[in-house]
């Protein structure tokens, strides 16, 4: 142990599997053992006699090229992810895939760390224009990541001394040069310059097969269209012993408690339900335990927040051991809500490792979390981890419409190069946060997940149901669209690899269309409700 589109019903037959490039139509969405909705005469009809003289202006495509948003994958799982572009795209956020075997071309060669596998992902990344957001869809095997090397030394507890070597993702988000003197050593200290802002935000997707991929778009869809409402200001906050000093337990929960930290940063309409270790900082809080965290998580909440310790194997642990919550046990939970878990604590993020803690968290069949924070190395809680966690959570708390990876963004640019804490027996405020701590904790931290998840907060109704009817001319298709509730908003479908936008006004809308629109796949956003996406047979 290291210290440190919920989917709204089908309104017609569930659709068949179709060829990976085909994008109108995505992986079917219901959740498991759900038995889609039959179509009924005014959802999917039989194909119309052509009419030539009904007047049809078609409407040309939408251009969604170049995407804002982009999924690196290797070949193997592209057919998966390519999932993910179409439902992204259909609500709002273009998105497209690139497999690692397109950028490398003949061109790499990982035995030479200057021209490897990492560096022409970063380049590419670097030289595409309108870059917002990016996806690494794959375990390391799938998506190399890049490997540095970073001493750390407390300055106030000496036995508190790192000197590791470890895979980042950050290299991918902080665009600036990390091999000045293009040794292949990346971030070397006193010789390489990296500047440690990230331009895009990026996440990973740790699926190793199609199988995991495919999974975790489930609970994606059952997460964006299907949320359960009544727990969005569900909150969890769970801590350790964070170390020991005078012989005295400082708990994690030290920093919760403190002015202007974690609680005062969560959604203001958050519950909050306190699992500490020990009862010295509020004595209400319940004890934590590996038992009482695992049955809380099976409940369910929309954030939990940990403070405390974790290793490869374990998602938390106490100080000196016990209590341990490994990654067997998370992989078990089948725990309906899925959660945004953020934690400070050590090594459960290493992606390197063969199913670290974080991983199986995440690739749960039944279970587990939408997202995870936490580290790919040693976490330094208190001297930077729970900072950019904060920094995360005041992202959510001062906006409107919180995407994650909007907040993981901000995170890592607002986290304080410089911070003093003041423990309960140390009552003046002790420097925690230096710039070795700093540049740690920026590679160190890694986000599991889809980054283009929003994170909810407020009131929000269930997603709107689509009904569409077709009519087919010469001139192509009309596609007449009721919702209900009768809201306002934009909707986008894809029909035959291409896209189409209109509006949806006092919940109805036409568009005409030169395809035929056998059949489509549409997604429709509106304010103040999940949105819906749907496929439709006629």
């Amino acid at each position: 142990m290291r210290k440190a589109l919920l989917l709204v019903p089908f309104l017609a037959l569930a659709c068949s599997s179709t060829d990976a490039g085909d994008l109108t139509a995505p992986v079917e969405t219901q959740p498991e053992g759900a038995t889609p909705d039959t179509a009924t005469p005014d959802q999917a009809s039989e194909p119309l006699p052509p009419q030539c003289d009904a007047g049809a202006t078609p409407v040309e495509p939408t251009s969604v090229t170049p995407a804002p948003a982009l999924i690196v994958t290797a070949k193997s799982l592209q057919a998966s992810f390519e999932k993910y572009a179409v439902l992204h795209t259909l609500l709002g956020m273009p998105t497209e895939v690139v497999t690692v075997e397109t950028i490398c071309g003949s061109k790499c060669d990982d035995k030479d760390p200057t021209k490897d596998t990492a560096k022409a992902i970063k380049d590419f990344l670097s030289q595409r224009d309108g870059l917002k957001y990016v996806i690494l869809g794959g375990d390391i095997e799938q998506v190399p990541s890049r490997k540095v090397h970073d001493s750390y030394k407390n300055p106030f507890m000496t036995s508190y001394t790192y000197d590791e070597d470890f895979f980042t993702d950050y290299y991918y988000s902080d665009l600036s040069e990390w091999d000045g003197n293009a040794d292949g050593i990346y971030a070397q200290d006193a010789a390489d310059t990296p500047d440690y802002r990230p331009e895009v935000p990026v996440s990973r997707i740790p699926a190793t097969t199609a199988e995991e991929a495919d999974r975790y778009l489930q609970k994606v869809v059952t997460y964006l269209t299907k949320y359960d409402l009544s727990k969005v200001g569900s909150c969890l906050v769970l801590s350790n012993v964070a170390t020991q000093f005078a012989g005295m337990d400082i708990d994690g929960a030290f920093y919760f408690e403190s002015t202007g930290r974690t609680l005062s940063l969560l959604p203001p309409d958050c519950q909050i339900r306190k699992m500490y270790a020990t009862g010295t900082v509020d004595p209400k809080a319940e004890l934590n335990s590996a038992a009482s965290e695992m049955g809380a998580i099976e409940e369910g909440y929309n954030i939990i927040v940990h403070s405390g310790h974790g290793s490869v194997k374990n998602l938390t642990v106490e100080y000196t051991g016990g209590e341990e919550v490994t990654g067997q046990m998370v992989y078990g939970l089948k725990n309906s809500l899925l959660p945004i878990f953020l934690s400070s604590a050590c090594e459960a993020g290493t992606f390197g490792a063969n199913d670290s803690a974080g991983e199986m968290l995440m690739n749960a069949p039944e279970g587990g979390a939408i997202a995870y924070l936490g580290n790919t190395v040693i976490g330094l809680g208190l001297a930077g981890g729970m900072q950019l966690i904060d920094e995360l959570l005041r992202y959510v708390q001062t906006t409107e419409k919180p995407m994650l990876g909007d907040a993981y963004r901000f995170a890592h640019d607002k986290m304080p190069e410089k911070d003093n804490f003041s423990l309960p027996i140390v009552p003046l405020p002790v420097p925690v946060v230096d710039q070795n701590s700093y540049q740690w904790t920026q590679k160190g931290v890694v986000l599991m997940g889809d980054l283009l998840i929003p994170v909810y907060k407020g009131h929000l109704e269930a997603a709107p149901s689509v009904q569409a009817k077709r009519e087919v001319f010469c001139e192509g298709t009309r596609l007449t669209f009721e919702v209900a509730p009768a809201v306002d908003g934009p909707m986008r479908l894809a029909v035959g690899g291409k896209y189409y936008d209109l509006e949806i006004v006092a919940g109805k809308g036409t568009i005409d269309i030169k395809e035929t629109a056998d059949s489509i796949a549409v997604g429709l956003t509106s304010k103040g409700s999940l949105p819906a996406w749907v496929e439709i047979k006629f």
